[in-house]
């Protein structure tokens, strides 16, 4: 049924009933992303994309029978001064807050700073039950560091180069764990966290170092340019930062 909404939003582009973001970029702009059964509709905040929108939804649900949650739904604006809310009870809908979180990843209008990662350190420490940390021995607290808390920021860093200050506080969260366990007794660190993140054959343990992997990760996505797919978010990219010139050669400045 998602495909059913879709090819109506589509068709409503097309007709120039509602507007998508971004128009300037990639023409007729962007209107909306689906995965599963979620969708997201991007339009430019007109009164008559919003009513046509609404009036979209309207004829999607007597069509397939489907009711949309409107307790799921909200409204971002991003680029507005004001009438945000006046659109959100437009379209029944609540006034959503940045940043927000979609298919876990948080998502603001501007720059995110660490304090949107955080969820990533709290996941950490919860999983630190203090019978983790007292009956493990060191072997045991090292597997628990390397293969569990190492890789719960994995799939954020997959997206976004996180803060050093935020690569540091993981690694005092780990650190704090394989030296002390999960219990609030200080012991003292008897090697620094960067020659226990070193490989085990130049001396170290072989613990992942986030900052690093956040980078490698990342680069993935300059593969995936090269292979110039025929997707909405290479287009962007491509209008946006390398109109005339190659990936090596485009510039981050204004980047978000």
């Amino acid at each position: 049924m998602s495909d059913a909404l879709s090819a109506l939003l589509d068709k409503a582009v097309f007709k120039h009933h509602i507007i998508g973001v971004l128009a300037d970029l990639i023409l007729g702009g962007i209107s909306h992303i689906q995965y599963a059964d979620d969708t997201v509709t991007m339009i430019d905040g007109s009164i008559q994309s919003v009513v046509n929108l609404r009036l979209i939804q309207y004829c999607f649900e007597w069509l397939s029978g489907l009711k949309i949650n409107y307790n799921k739904s909200d409204v971002y604006g991003f680029g507005m001064d004001q009438g945000e809310e006046c659109l959100a009870n437009m379209l029944n809908y609540k006034l959503g807050a940045w940043p927000l979180k979609y298919l876990g990843i948080p998502i603001a209008e501007s720059r995110l700073g660490s304090s949107a990662f955080n969820h990533i350190k709290q996941k950490m420490v919860k999983k630190l039950d203090p019978w983790k940390g007292k009956h493990l021995s060191a072997g045991g607290k090292l597997v628990l560091t390397n293969f569990c808390l190492s890789s719960l920021p994995i799939y954020t860093m997959g997206f976004y180069l996180l803060p050093k200050g935020f690569h540091h506080e993981m690694d005092s969260v780990r650190g704090n764990f394989f030296w002390q366990g999960a219990q609030d007794v200080f012991k003292y660190h008897m090697a620094s966290w960067i020659t226990l993140s070193r490989p085990k054959d130049q001396g170290g343990l072989g613990i992942i170092n986030t900052q690093i992997m956040n980078e490698c990760l990342l680069t993935k996505w300059i593969w995936k340019i090269h292979q110039q797919p025929d997707e909405v978010w290479y287009k962007l990219l491509k209008a946006k930062y390398m109109r005339h010139k190659s990936f090596f050669k485009s510039h981050s400045r204004g980047a978000s």
